[in-house]
């Protein structure tokens, strides 16, 4: 594996969840909450082809790398929190990306 092949397989991954949500539409945008959404890459990926997106991390040390990259929402919360928080939006697409690394240290 090479550095190479791991940007193409994240973008094959990103194509491949865009193609999954319905198209936006200026009229009714389409919401979209990338849970476990990290830096944001899959997130700025959103935004760029008109999603309005939010991201959730438990990591806090991704606030700055997402605001900057991203310039949407970001939300902070504790792994076991994820799960509760993204079933408590309506009406939003919810990409659940979370590592489950963050589980076995809580």
């Amino acid at each position: 594996m090479t550095l190479a092949n791991l940007k193409a397989a994240q973008e094959r991954y990103q194509r491949a969840i865009i193609e999954l949500l319905p198209a936006p539409d200026a009229a009714q945008p389409v919401r979209v909450l990338d849970v476990g959404c990290g830096t944001g890459e899959l997130s700025k990926a959103l935004k760029a082809k008109g999603y309005a997106v939010e991201g959730l991390s438990p990591d806090i040390n991704h606030v700055d790398s997402y605001a900057t990259k991203v310039g949407t929402p970001f939300h902070h919360c504790l792994a076991p929190l994820l799960l509760l928080l993204s079933l408590y939006w309506r009406k939003v697409k919810i990409l659940p990306s979370v590592s489950l690394s963050h589980f076995g240290t809580l």
